[in-house]
């Protein structure tokens, strides 16, 4: 079955296997796909609109231009993908996983990130808005350039990459912890800090908190232009 300039409407395609599929031009609208694996699949242009994609499996996918809108991904997986344009908005991504994929630019959009496991993505440029993220962890992952707004990160967990010239306004980063996390030339702005906790972590730049109190001893703060609160503390 050819999968381009199609529309599909309340498909029942659950646990259904894609191998090698193009989808060029395609949108996807009220269907369920849960449990499917999509293995080597292109994806051009194509939308999923309140679609049922829990617990799908994305494996060495290439992406130019895919988007998910108001869809269920959770507890879906991702590995070894490549991505430009790739969007997710409105859409619950909890306890789903990104393994060693590379989503340059990706668009994050009033989601559900509850649990979501970023390990070794590379997510240079990301835009983050909106974000529900409790408990999220990023293990090894790069934000280089990234921007996040209104984000709500409690309890997330941040260990290890690069963060530079990363900007962050109106975060919720309350009992976070960083490990080993580099970033220079950071703009981040009205932050929640309380009980916040750094290991071998290195900030550079500025950094705005209503409530700068890191507990331990592995930050190394180096202020530039710090505004509302005392810098935080060099260990």
């Amino acid at each position: 079955m050819p999968f381009a300039n199609r529309e599909i409407r309340s498909a029942s395609w659950s646990q259904r296997p894609f191998e090698g599929e193009r989808f060029d031009r395609v949108r996807f609208a009220s269907s369920d796909l849960s449990r499917c694996a999509f293995r080597d699949c292109s994806f051009i242009a194509t939308v999923f609109e309140a679609c049922d994609l829990s617990k799908t499996l994305f494996e060495g996918c290439r992406i130019e231009g895919l988007a998910f809108r108001e869809c269920d991904l959770g507890r879906s997986s991702w590995a070894f993908c490549t991505a430009r344009e790739l969007e997710w908005a409105e859409s619950s991504l909890a306890h789903a996983g990104v393994r060693e994929c590379l989503l340059p630019d990706l668009a994050i959009r009033a989601c559900d990130l509850n649990r979501t496991l970023f390990e070794d993505a590379m997510l240079e440029g990301a835009r983050m808005a909106g974000v529900l993220g409790p408990g999220a962890r990023f293990l090894r992952s790069n934000l280089l350039e990234a921007v996040l707004e209104g984000c709500r990160f409690r309890r997330g967990e941040f260990a290890g990459g690069l963060w530079d010239l990363s900007r962050m306004d109106d975060c919720d980063l309350r009992r976070a912890s960083f490990s080993e996390v580099k970033a220079a030339g950071v703009r981040w702005e009205r932050l929640l800090l309380e009980e916040a906790s750094f290991h071998d972590t290195t900030l550079a730049g500025t950094v705005e908190a209503a409530d700068v109190n890191p507990a331990g001893p592995g930050l190394v703060y180096i202020p530039d232009g710090l505004r509302n609160g005392d810098p935080l503390p060099g260990r």
